[in-house]
C-alpha cells in the first residue's frame, strides 16, 4: 500500500469543500480517478528495497463509486474534465435529450445508447474501459455506495468477488457500518500469484482460544453481529453474536414484532493459518447467500445459522 502523502496535492484538492480535501462537491467523475490510479501505477517502481531486501509491491486499488458517472474524460486537460454529459450533448430528437435528469441515467451515460460526443465515450462506458485497463496493473475492488449503475460498476471490478454493494448506509451496534464491513472483507482477501487459493478449513461449531479474532473493533464476548430488517416497515434490529462459556456462539432477539424480515449476520474467526477473516455469507441449504428472508412470530426468537467466508475464498 502506498502512502497517501505521496499523492500529488493537486489531486487531493480537486473540488474540496471548506478546505477539506476529503469532502468534495461537483459532478461524478470517478472515471478520472481510475485514470489517475492507472497513470500512477504505470510510472511507479514495482519494487522497494529496505534493509538490503527487495520487496515487490502488491498492487491493489479500491474504487469507491457513488452515483452515475456523468463527466467526460479528457486526458488532454490537466483536470481531465471534458465537461458534463448533460442533455445538450445529445443530438436533437435523441431520446436522452428529453430526459430532464439525464446526468443520472445509466443507459444514457453509456456510449451504446448515448453515442459519442466530440469523440468522447459516454462517462459510464469510459469508466468501464478505464477500470479494465487498470485491471492489467492491479487487483481492482469496487465498493458501490449507492443503488445505481451496478451493472457497469461490476465490470470495473477484477471479479464478482471484488465487488461490494452498500446501497444504503446501515449502522451496527458495534459502531461500524456496512461500508466498514466491505473494507473488512477486502482486507482479508489475499491473492497468491494471481490465483485465488481455497482455504481448506472444516465447519466449526465452536470458537476456541486460538480462533479468537485479532485486529477487529469488537470486544469479547462479542465476535459478530446479527441484523434483521422488517420488509414492510424497514425497522431494523441488531444484536451481538457472542462467545459462550462452552465455546459455542449464540445470539438473542427479544421483543421483535412479528412479520417478514431480511436477516444478515457477520462473525470474525481466526483460522488455522492465524489470519482473522470475516464470515458473512449465509449457507442456506448448501447455497451461499448474502441474506435470508425469515418469518418471525414475535417474542424471543432464535434461528440456527451457518456462515461461510465472505468475498473471495483466498489464503
Amino acid at each position: 500500500m502506498r502512502s497517501v502523502s505521496k499523492v500529488p496535492r493537486i489531486r487531493l484538492d480537486a473540488n474540496k469543500q471548506n478546505n477539506d480535501p476529503y469532502r468534495s462537491n461537483g459532478g461524478s467523475n470517478g472515471t478520472a480517478g481510475l485514470y489517475r490510479a492507472r497513470s500512477a501505477l504505470e510510472t511507479a517502481p514495482p519494487t522497494i528495497t529496505l534493509d538490503d531486501r527487495t520487496y515487490q509491491y502488491d498492487q491493489q486499488v479500491v474504487f469507491f463509486a457513488d452515483g452515475i458517472q456523468n463527466v467526460f474524460l479528457n486526458p488532454a486537460r490537466a483536470d481531465l474534465t471534458g465537461g458534463q454529459s448533460n442533455s445538450a450533448t445529445y443530438p436533437n430528437g435523441h431520446v436522452c435529450r428529453s430526459i430532464s435528469d439525464v446526468v443520472n441515467d445509466e443507459s444514457c451515460q453509456r456510449t451504446e445508447i448515448g453515442g459519442l460526443y466530440n469523440g468522447f465515450e459516454r462517462p459510464m462506458t469510459e469508466m468501464v474501459l478505464q477500470g479494465q485497463a487498470l485491471q492489467a496493473l492491479a487487483e481492482v475492488f469496487v465498493v458501490a455506495i449507492d443503488p445505481f449503475g451496478h451493472l457497469s460498476k461490476r465490470a470495473v471490478a477484477s471479479s464478482p468477488e471484488h465487488f461490494f454493494a452498500a446501497e444504503t448506509l446501515e449502522q451496527y451496534d458495534d459502531g461500524l457500518n456496512n461500508v466498514d464491513r466491505s473494507i473488512d472483507m477486502i482486507a482479508v482477501q489475499r491473492s497468491v500469484g494471481g490465483v485465488c487459493q481455497a482455504v481448506v478449513d472444516p465447519w466449526s461449531a465452536v470458537m476456541q482460544a486460538e480462533n479468537l479474532p485479532e485486529g477487529v473493533d469488537l470486544s469479547l464476548p462479542q465476535v459478530g453481529t446479527l441484523e434483521i430488517r422488517n420488509v414492510s416497515s424497514n425497522a431494523t434490529y441488531s444484536t451481538a453474536i457472542e462467545l459462550q462459556a462452552d465455546s459455542t456462539l449464540a445470539y438473542a432477539l427479544e421483543s421483535i414484532p412479528p412479520g417478514e424480515y431480511i436477516l444478515r449476520a457477520f462473525v470474525y474467526f481466526r483460522g488455522g493459518d492465524g489470519l482473522t477473516r470475516l464470515y458473512g455469507t449465509i449457507d442456506h441449504s448448501g447455497e451461499p447467500v448474502a441474506e435470508l428472508t425469515v418469518m418471525l412470530r414475535g417474542g424471543e426468537t432464535a434461528l440456527p445459522l451457518e456462515l461461510r467466508l465472505s468475498g473471495a475464498v483466498c489464503n
